[in-house]
């Protein structure tokens, strides 16, 4: 994530004011890449 001033670090930083959190959208799309890596890479069940 990269920023142009200071004021848009803080307002994608969800903390109170800010209208994003970046970082909570980043660490859910890693999460799902993950479970989904994970169903695909899992054993067939009979």
């Amino acid at each position: 994530l990269t920023c142009d001033t200071e004021a848009q670090a803080l307002d994608r930083a969800g903390i109170d004011g800010s209208s994003e959190d970046k970082g909570a959208e980043a660490t859910w799309a890693a999460l799902s890449t993950l479970a989904a890596l994970r169903a695909l890479h899992a054993p067939a069940s009979p």
